[in-house]
């Protein structure tokens, strides 16, 4: 079964953002194959997913890596369930 991801108000912004912006289309695509990756494996590998707060069950996923401002989506899980709430998607520092 596939998981189910859901936009948090401030993920559909950081990605309508990427979509208005015609230099970001590189991003745009490598957010849009991260997110399709996410909904067949969280965890996949080229995501290089990892905890990023413990506590609130907060996870740290790849869009792009060895970029500039390569994009990191940051997103929530329940154990035992299939739906991922997107937090944020934004360019890491």
């Amino acid at each position: 079964m596939k998981f189910k991801y859901i936009l948090s108000p401030r993920a559909q912004k950081d990605l309508d953002r990427l979509l208005d912006d015609q230099g970001k289309h590189i991003a745009l695509a490598a957010v849009t194959k991260a997110l399709d990756l996410m909904e067949d494996d969280p965890f996949h590998p080229s995501l290089r997913s990892k905890i990023y707060d413990k506590k609130k069950r907060v996870y740290e996923s790849s869009a792009q890596n060895n970029t500039p401002a390569a994009y990191r989506i940051f997103w929530h899980y329940e154990p035992g369930k299939k739906i991922l709430t997107i937090l944020t998607i934004v360019p890491h520092p």
